[in-house]
């Protein structure tokens, strides 16, 4: 959750927090945590178009499970 988030984004104080393509900068949750610690957001990876639950039953039909 973003709540979660926020914590351990204070907890870190990470220079640049990182989220997928399918955010835009000022949509990203975390935004004024971020800024209050002084980092920044940067918008990385693929195009959003996979979930890993989709990849998991993808290889879970492979093995022949359900």
């Amino acid at each position: 959750s973003g709540l979660r988030a926020d914590g351990i984004l204070r907890d870190l104080r990470p220079d640049v927090h990182a989220k997928g393509t399918d955010y835009a900068p000022e949509d990203v949750p975390e935004a004024p945590t971020v800024a209050s610690i002084g980092a920044r957001i940067a918008i990385v990876g693929d195009p959003k178009n996979h979930a890993t639950k989709e990849i998991i039953s993808r290889i879970r039909e492979a093995d022949g499970e359900r």
